[in-house]
């Protein structure tokens, strides 16, 4: 258990506010004897990263970015994998959610993911949607410097003067 502890730890201290912004609903591993980690959409993408960059991380600790937990496991069995991994999961707080919806997309989206089931369909597509609401919020708060031209002035100088001397260098 001291994986998940010292994994926890470096993920609310160090990683959690670098990702928290851009990141939500991703899965951050850390190789908690390192400190270095890698985000991705999923559990094998997260821990593929790590381990491109870090060949021998052992001791890896995932969290996806804005949910207490992981995963949730219920009946049946998780698909195997030529190479194991070594992730400490936890239950997610799941809820019952009961609604009808548009079979032509249900069954595009059951293409697309053969295998899956509909709470793992319902997850990605609230991910998806979460992330497309939060790149519209970021989108826009840059609205507010399309009003401003960048050769104005402020405390600081101009933008424009700012990124012209960067590009000299």
């Amino acid at each position: 258990m001291d994986t998940a502890r010292l994994g926890k730890g470096m993920y609310e201290r160090d990683i959690r506010p670098q990702v928290e912004a851009d990141h939500f609903g991703e899965v951050v591993a850390i190789d908690v004897d390192t400190g270095h980690w890698a985000i991705g959409g999923d559990v094998i993408a997260a821990t593929d990263g790590l381990r491109e960059k870090h060949p021998d991380a052992v001791n890896v600790l995932c969290e996806r970015d804005g949910h207490r937990t992981l995963y949730h496991f219920g009946g049946g069995s998780l698909p195997s994998r030529k190479r194991r991994r070594s992730c400490y999961v936890c239950g997610m707080n799941r809820h019952r959610i009961s609604t009808t919806v548009d079979g032509r997309l249900l069954s595009a989206a059951r293409e697309s993911m053969p295998g899956a089931r509909d709470a793992r369909l319902m997850d990605e597509a609230l991910a998806a949607l979460c992330r497309e609401r939060r790149r519209a919020e970021i989108d826009e708060q840059y609205e507010a410097y399309d009003a401003v031209p960048l050769d104005t002035p402020d405390a600081w100088g101009d933008v424009e003067s700012f990124l012209r001397a960067g590009r000299a260098r």
